[in-house]
């Protein structure tokens, strides 16, 4: 079968036996399930760090970067909110150039919003408007909003505008579209 062959051709190239490659899966997999991780989960996980790792993203504790956000604040004030655009652009940028569709991509960070900071990521849509709710978006009025002005950054490069925005501190719910110049060309392609 294929897997037998994958199985071999990659046990061959780690210098190792298939039986050694197999045990060592199916010990990880076992790992990952008593932890209560699916091993699909950490492979969506693991897609999801090599996008990160192509916009040289760092993992940092929560309350390290509250504090990093109020220090900026406090001497750019609200230019801050600017840079977490831009920032949000560019990373929204690359993340299109490999994973194109943004309902998949997101479908992914739902899965694996256990892994991070943020609490929950649910996304809904109706009709051509979508809802993004997320928790756990900051602490502080301004580690919210600099959240909140990555997401519109990131929306923007995926072609998306924004309708609404209710924010509270901690938690955001963003109603946006495709533009409609994109909404009426799909619609005329089909």
């Amino acid at each position: 079968s294929e897997l037998a062959r994958e199985i071999s051709k990659i046990a061959k190239r780690s210098n190792t036996t298939v039986f050694h490659l197999v045990n060592s899966a199916i010990e990880l997999t076992l790992k990952l399930m008593n932890d209560g991780i699916h091993p699909r989960d950490m492979l969506e996980f693991w897609q999801f760090y090599k996008l990160i790792a192509l916009v040289d993203g760092l993992p940092l504790p929560g309350a390290f970067l509250e504090n990093i956000i109020t220090e900026l604040h406090k001497s750019k004030g609200d230019n801050i909110y600017d840079e977490f655009y831009t920032l949000g652009k560019n990373v929204g940028s690359v993340a299109k150039i490999h994973s194109p569709d943004f309902v998949s991509l997101l479908s992914s960070v739902e899965k694996i919003t256990r892994f991070f900071p943020l609490k929950t990521v649910k996304m809904t849509q109706l009709d051509d408007d979508f809802i993004l709710r997320i928790t756990g978006t900051g602490q502080s009025e301004q580690a919210t909003k600099c959240t909140l002005n990555f997401i519109k950054g990131f929306l923007e490069s995926y072609g998306f505008t924004i309708k609404d925005i209710v924010m509270t501190i901690g938690a955001l719910e963003i109603k946006f579209q495709k533009e409609i110049t994109e909404i009426k060309s799909q619609k005329d392609i089909s």
